[in-house]
């Protein structure tokens, strides 16, 4: 469900021969949190996104190529301080 919010997530990149990941938290419905990063993802070049993980990833390994992700809930969080610990903890066990 993409409208659930508080939570931590993976994003994978599914193009051929690539299985880089991403973790992140957000407080906000996980659709909108997942539209910033396939837009990043996209538009790779574009000044605001160009410092974000996802268009670093598709600006160095898939030049000119449209994203192709996956998304994984991975835990609900109860609170900020506990979502932000729980964002890290998956961060570190990678």
């Amino acid at each position: 469900d993409c409208t659930i919010s508080n939570l931590v997530y993976e994003i994978t990149c599914t193009l051929p021969g690539c299985n880089a990941n991403y973790v992140g938290e957000t407080y906000r419905p996980l659709h909108l949190r997942f539209t910033e990063h396939w837009r990043s993802a996209n538009n790779p070049s574009t000044t605001s996104y160009i410092n974000k993980p996802l268009a670093k990833h598709y600006a160095a390994a898939h030049p000119d190529t449209k994203p192709s992700l996956s998304l994984k809930i991975l835990e609900k969080a109860h609170s900020t301080n506990n979502r932000k610990i729980r964002e890290a903890r998956k961060t570190w066990s990678r």
